[in-house]
């Protein structure tokens, strides 16, 4: 099962390190670990990092702009950990802010889909390991390979993950969860992702045709 080890040796990799034998054995992977494993279920979804939760609202109103607020999860318990990012709200089409680790609506009750960090990674998918691993790798190069080489080695990290991770790590997203107004759209997406939107781009020919 694949965990904070496998992360670590495969940003290590990355940069051209060899492999340690223990999660504390690389002192730059775990300078910036925490942070970018955060960040990573911050900026992607990830079905096995996503949790629901019933908000209580704040006996305080808003100062303005909404007419309730409520505190988003802040890690009680495994059932809601502490919340990264509100994804979405139960009822659609409902207008809300983020501020100050509140949630500012004129709807209630609120519930949430929110992304947040699983007590472990063992339900995490490939796609999340790759992802994580550049991250880190991008973070560390310049302590492990210095300032000069780091720079190519980033450069191509970044094109690695641009082209190659990310189009695959979407399209697999695309399939997770099917809304009743996405059930004919899915395939499109995932075919666009993997052909670099030929697809699209001969649609769009042909409408000019």
């Amino acid at each position: 099962m694949a965990g904070k080890l496998e992360i670590i040796n495969m940003a290590l990799g990355h940069v051209g390190v060899d492999p340690v034998t223990s999660e504390t054995g690389s002192s730059s992977c775990n300078t910036f670990y925490d942070n970018t494993i955060d960040q990573v279920l911050t900026n992607y979804k990830f079905r096995a990092s996503q949790f629901r939760a019933k908000l209580v609202a704040s006996s305080e109103a808003p100062v303005f702009g909404y007419s309730y607020k409520y505190q988003l999860p802040q890690g009680a318990d495994q059932d809601t950990p502490h919340c990264l990012r509100v994804l979405e709200l139960s009822i659609h089409g409902h207008y809300y802010t983020v501020t100050n680790r509140f949630l500012e609506t004129d709807l209630t009750p609120v519930s949430i889909l929110y992304a947040a960090r699983p007590a472990g990674l063992g339900n995490m998918d490939a796609n999340f390991f790759d992802i994580a691993a550049v991250e880190l790798a991008l973070k560390i190069a310049v302590l492990e390979c210095g300032a000069k080489n780091a720079r190519s080695i980033r450069q191509d990290l970044r094109q690695y993950l641009k082209f190659d991770i990310k189009p695959v790590a979407y399209a697999v997203d695309s399939f997770q969860t099917v809304e009743p107004d996405q059930r004919h759209t899915n395939e499109g997406v995932f075919l666009a992702a993997r052909r670099g939107f030929r697809r699209h781009q001969l649609s769009s020919q042909l409408e000019i045709i």
